[in-house]
């Protein structure tokens, strides 16, 4: 049995207000485990009918996660025909060129759930990410959220001064 979803007007809100916001825009969204931060981003793109991309990281090899993000990217872009089950972009910056391709014409949400998982795997991906949004996804028609659960971690990565994606976010 789905439970209902109830509350959080003001935070669908705020994702309805990025999402209309023209250019690029990045959300960092964390919480504690079991607050809701998965249902909130899910209700969302379920509500709103807007083109979003939904991507869940999982605690395993970085290869696995890349694996996984570009069949995801693949079956969202390819629809009627699904990823071969080996299929995977040569490398995340790879990946994320078919997300602004994506983003290029129409907006797109794109969605990634559990961050920290990639963060624990790849540490330097926040650099990458930060570089590849300076120079590509800024300039996209993109709305980006990262969300993750390991307080200490989206803290240290996204709110200190010293970090790669200080200051990015809407």
């Amino acid at each position: 049995m789905k439970i209902p979803f109830t509350g959080r007007s003001r935070e669908l809100n705020l994702l309805d207000r990025l999402w209309d916001t023209s250019g690029a825009q990045m959300l960092v969204l964390y919480g504690r485990r079991r607050v809701g931060k998965t249902a909130l981003l899910t209700q969302w793109i379920q509500q709103s009918g807007q083109r979003a991309l939904y991507w869940v990281a999982a605690p395993n090899s970085k290869l696995a996660q890349l694996r996984s993000f570009s069949q995801a990217i693949y079956n969202f872009a390819n629809p009627e025909v699904p990823a071969p089950e080996t299929f995977a972009y040569v490398s995340w910056e790879q990946a994320w060129q078919q997300v602004a391709k994506l983003a290029q014409s129409e907006r797109l949400a794109l969605f990634i759930d559990e961050f920290t998982y990639l963060l624990e795997v790849t540490p330097g991906i926040a650099g990458e990410l930060q570089n590849f949004w300076d120079s590509t996804f800024s300039h996209c028609n993109l709305f980006l959220c990262l969300s993750g659960s390991h307080l200490g971690m989206m803290k240290r990565e996204f709110l200190s001064y010293q970090t790669p994606l200080y200051g990015r976010a809407s």
